[in-house]
């Protein structure tokens, strides 16, 4: 008898199937539950060796981040998650999206330290997708309009460079020493 000639037993094909679809659903809602509860307890030895090393410690963030397979960005986060929790920084709170959404708006309209997205993510226990596309609807931000980088820059006085020297001249640059052929 060849491969393809072969049936399956009959009692297997005649039997009927004992799952309905919600012991499925109660094991994959507790593979969902048992991976968040993994990636929190990460997260939280994660944030506690960023803040010992480089808050409290002397290393770079890059240096910690790459240690701990993680990026500078999501370090630099969870150090923001964690001054937030802290109480350091205010958190930004609302009793419904909408009104979120316009207390994110007014944080950013600030233009502090504390306004750029990965601080209005962490201060609202938001995404930077979610704050970003809410502000879009309610028309409080277009992509690519704004840089709050120069929001701030706008809002600080510029420095001005001291002149040293004698008689109030600016000293004399060092001069790089010739290379190569240059006479």
């Amino acid at each position: 008898m060849s491969p393809r000639s072969r049936q399956r037993p009959a009692a297997a094909a005649s039997e009927p199937k004992k799952d309905d679809g919600k012991a499925k659903a109660e094991a994959a809602a507790a593979a969902v539950e048992a991976k968040r509860e993994e990636r929190a307890k990460l997260e939280a030895k994660q944030t506690t060796e960023v803040y010992k090393r480089y808050v409290n410690g002397d290393e770079s963030l890059a240096v910690v981040a790459k240690s701990l397979s993680i990026t500078s960005g999501k370090a630099a986060f969870l150090v923001m998650l964690k001054e937030v929790a802290d109480g350091n920084v205010p958190a930004i709170t609302g009793k419904d999206d909408d009104t979120l959404v316009k207390n994110i708006a007014a944080a950013r309209a600030k233009a502090d330290e504390h306004s750029s997205w990965g601080w209005l993510a962490a201060r609202a226990s938001k995404s930077e997708g979610w704050i970003k596309t809410k502000l879009e609807e309610a028309k409080l931000y277009s992509p690519r309009a704004e840089n709050i980088a120069s929001k701030r820059a706008e809002a600080k006085p510029p420095k001005v460079k001291k002149e040293s020297g004698e008689n109030g001249t600016k000293p004399k640059g060092r001069t790089r020493p010739k290379r190569g052929n240059a006479s």
